[in-house]
C-alpha cells in the first residue's frame, strides 16, 4: 500500500501539515502514523493537521497506531471516498487528541475504532 506521510517515533517538535492535498488509491493511506521501531521506540506525538484534503478513493485518510499516541488535532479537514477518514487501530490510545470541524464525505467510515483502549 502506499501511504502519503509516514511518521514511525515522532515526539520531539510540533509536525505540521497545513493546506496539504492527498490523493490515492484504495490501498493508500494519507498519514499512517505508529509506533517507532527505532531506539527510542516511542509513540507518534504533537502532530497538526489543518485544512487538508484527503480525496480518495483510498484506504484511510489517517491511520494511527500506538498506545501512547497523544497530542493530535486535526482540524478543517476533509475526508472524502475514503474506506474510513481516520483509523485508530487495536491498542491505540488517544489522549489529548483533537477533532474540530472536519468533513466526512461518503466514507463508510467517518472515524473507525478497532478496539478501545
Amino acid at each position: 500500500s502506499l501511504s502519503g506521510a509516514v511518521a514511525p517515533s515522532f515526539t520531539d517538535d510540533r509536525l505540521i501539515f497545513e493546506r496539504v492535498r492527498f490523493q490515492g488509491t484504495e490501498s493508500s493511506v494519507g498519514i499512517r502514523a505508529a509506533k517507532g521501531t527505532q531506539a527510542d521506540s516511542v509513540d507518534c506525538q504533537n502532530i497538526f493537521v489543518k485544512q487538508c484534503r484527503f480525496i480518495g478513493p483510498m484506504a484511510a485518510g489517517l491511520r494511527l497506531k500506538g498506545a501512547e499516541l497523544r497530542a493530535w488535532e486535526v482540524r478543517e479537514t476533509i475526508f472524502a471516498h475514503a474506506a474510513a477518514g481516520v483509523e485508530f487501530l487495536e491498542g491505540t490510545g488517544w489522549a489529548n487528541c483533537e477533532f474540530v470541524n472536519n468533513t466526512f464525505y461518503q466514507c463508510p467510515f467517518g472515524v473507525r475504532i478497532e478496539q478501545q483502549p
